[in-house]
């Protein structure tokens, strides 16, 4: 009965999704990590020393780093600043695309009311 009232999807769809939020949120608060803690322990406790001997070795396979070059900046140029313009157009042929439709939808949606004579 309550669901028939609703007519527009983005009500319905935020209520569905509230509710399966509610249900998942107790689901997993209440499973206990086990199956990950199984995992996990199944590759058993690492290496303290020979971690950081492989982890050397394999990046001393790469040979001696080459040291970085800096980025040249650009040079300034004398030119009209392009950025600046082409935001103002955009942005000015987006208030008028917005007013036209809005302006549009309400000569739409008026109507022509009739007095009987």
């Amino acid at each position: 009965m309550f669901i028939t009232r609703l007519r527009r999807p983005a009500e319905l769809c935020a209520i569905v999704s509230a509710l399966l939020m509610a249900t998942s949120g107790g689901a997993l608060a209440a499973d206990p990590p086990v199956a990950a803690e199984r995992y996990l322990a199944s590759y058993g406790q690492p290496d303290p020393v020979g971690g950081p001997l492989a982890r050397e070795a394999y990046y001393s396979s790469y040979g001696t780093p080459r040291p970085l070059n800096r980025p040249h900046t650009p040079a300034a140029s004398d030119g009209p600043p392009w950025l600046p313009i082409g935001v103002a157009i955009a942005g000015s042929a987006f208030l008028v695309a917005t007013t036209a439709s809005r302006r549009r939808r309400a000569g739409i949606r008026r109507r022509v009311t009739r007095t009987p004579a």
